[in-house]
């Protein structure tokens, strides 16, 4: 089991190809006192397989995105503070939100403020794959030295055809035209965990919540409160699994420690002070392969 505390992850600039205002150059290595947003970058899985996910947690203020979607999914979930996700709708603190690839959301239009959102980005069933951070540095700052990144969209100099800030990069990096896949939902997810009550596991001062099942890949997250003195034992299961705790402490770990699972492999997390995890599911895509061909 891979273990990242909080405190041994540094914020960074992202390559801001969605924040308000534009950018030209390399993007920066550290935030400055007025970016509007910066990751926490605590896990991230196989480069290049279509599995690939990153974990992260992101300090946003204010921030605007056109109407939008991607070729990956992601999981939301609000820290501190909300977030516009649209017009009339609003992924509110303590909130889950799914963002399947294919369904369009936006725009996003949040002042200013400091906010946190913890948020799984990762290659959907599809099986396209995910950029990897490296991945999605390197494009910008190459396209940077082409043209422009402003308001969640890409210009090339001389020209006036704006094209999504992502799409642009990504096709940058994969040398092929982005083909989005169908969606399989009209709309994001939006999930309110507190309205879910807590079911037995069979282990005692253990519990679990189950927040949903998405696609036929059987992609979950759920929730997991632990008394403190017990022990939260995850089987082996055929997955990626991503763990973030929301609170308590433990040998080696406290609140904002990310922990990781690789397919098969069990882990355990002993519980000191009561504690509540979140649980992000991602079973392997075996038919990934087919998929990826099917939309090159």
């Amino acid at each position: 089991m891979q273990i990242v505390r909080d405190d041994a992850v540094e914020y960074r600039a992202t390559p801001g190809f969605r924040t308000r205002g534009t950018s030209r150059g390399a993007p920066t290595e550290k935030p400055a006192a007025n970016d509007h947003i910066a990751f926490k970058v605590y896990l991230s899985g196989p480069e290049d397989a279509p599995e690939n996910y990153t974990l992260m947690m992101s300090r946003q203020g204010a921030f605007y995105s056109p109407a939008h979607k991607h070729n990956f999914d992601q999981f939301r979930f609000a820290v501190s503070g909300d977030f516009s996700i649209g017009r009339g709708a609003t992924l509110r603190e303590g909130q889950l939100g799914y963002f399947p690839e294919g369904t369009p959301y936006g725009p996003q239009d949040d002042g200013e403020g400091q906010r946190e959102l913890l948020v799984l980005q990762f290659g959907g069933t599809s099986g396209q794959g995910y950029l990897s951070q490296q991945q999605l540095r390197a494009a910008t700052g190459a396209l940077s030295a082409e043209g422009e990144f402003a308001d969640g969209h890409f210009v090339r100099t001389g020209e006036t055809h704006k094209k999504d800030a992502f799409e642009a990069v990504w096709e940058h990096h994969n040398r092929r035209p982005m083909e989005y896949p169908p969606a399989r939902y009209k709309t994001p997810v939006m999930m309110t965990p507190s309205h879910f009550g807590w079911t037995e596991t069979g282990v005692q001062g253990v519990r679990r919540k189950p927040l949903g099942t998405f696609t036929e890949r059987q992609t979950r997250a759920e929730m997991v409160q632990a008394d403190a003195g017990t022990t939260c034992a995850f089987p082996a299961e055929d997955a990626f699994r991503l763990i973030y705790a929301l609170s308590g402490t433990g040998t080696g770990w406290e609140a904002r420690t990310a922990f990781a699972l690789e397919p098969g492999e069990s882990g355990s997390i002993g519980v000191e002070a009561a504690a509540e995890f979140i649980v992000f599911v991602l079973p392997r895509l075996r038919h990934a392969g087919a998929a990826v061909k099917a939309v090159a």
